[in-house]
């Protein structure tokens, strides 16, 4: 049986063919997104955060932060892959 913690840290949003090639998950995202588009929509969101004004946007921009923050979240799972195997490779236990 699989502990909490290896369950927990468990990619939630990749297939498994995107667990097999994180790096696809990668280009993907920088296929919708270019480096300068995600600057912003980060700064914007930081923004967002501290100030409060999510109600004001619109119904698209509001898809839009979703879908990339969706994004964000794969990136992140795939790295965290790319990072096991790494480890796994140098013979580091997680």
């Amino acid at each position: 049986m699989y502990s909490s913690s290896v369950l927990q840290n468990f990619p939630r949003h990749l297939t498994v063919e995107e667990i097999n090639e994180p790096l696809k998950v990668i280009e993907k995202f920088f296929l919708k997104h270019d480096i300068s588009e995600s600057r912003e929509m980060l700064k914007q969101w930081l923004r967002i955060t501290l100030i409060g004004d999510f109600v004001e946007m619109g119904s698209l921009q509001r898809a839009e932060f979703l879908a990339f923050f969706e994004n964000i979240e794969r990136v992140v799972e795939a790295v965290h892959v790319i990072k096991l195997r790494e480890m796994a490779w140098q013979g580091i236990k997680p």
